[in-house]
């Protein structure tokens, strides 16, 4: 009751109005509700959670567990790549969909990978040389007259 469902897009739960396209304010991720009135239970597309489908015995298999809301935490998705494959998840929930950016989330307690984290701070140091290294490249070539200031 508490997870976060996928389902592929499928016409049989779209109007042909937006076949041609499917997610149009629907972003085929999906939370369960239940209805006390009827007794029954549907999953409730995350867009606005106005477009829902009836779970039944026949399409139950059709919704992809993604994750748990209760075992996840938002998270900025800066260098969400460090955590392990298994351990983040980057999902539309809301009308902003994937277009805006979708959201990310991590699995409570993960721990970046530590190599990963390396290879990053690697790259920000091999960058950061590079840059300082033209600097100076430029500054003597400065001194030497050698660059138009105009576009420095």
């Amino acid at each position: 009751m508490t997870g976060l469902y996928k389902h592929e897009p499928d016409k049989r739960y779209r109007s042909p109005l937006y076949w041609d396209n499917m997610y149009h304010c629907f972003n085929w991720t999906f939370r369960v509700r239940h209805n006390e009135k009827n007794d029954k239970y549907y999953m409730v597309d995350t867009y606005f959670d106005d477009k829902y489908i009836e779970l039944t015995d026949e399409n139950f298999d059709e919704f992809e567990f993604q994750f748990d809301f209760e075992e996840v935490e938002r998270h900025s998705g800066e260098n969400i790549n460090e955590f392990e494959e298994n351990d983040w998840w980057h999902v539309a929930i809301d009308s902003g969909g994937m277009y805006c950016g979708g959201k990310y989330f991590v699995r409570k307690g993960a721990v970046k990978n530590k190599e990963n984290v390396l290879e990053r701070i690697e790259e920000e140091i091999q960058s950061l040389t590079n840059k300082i290294e033209y600097s100076k490249s430029l500054y003597e070539r400065v001194l030497r007259d050698e660059v138009n200031l105009k576009y420095v």
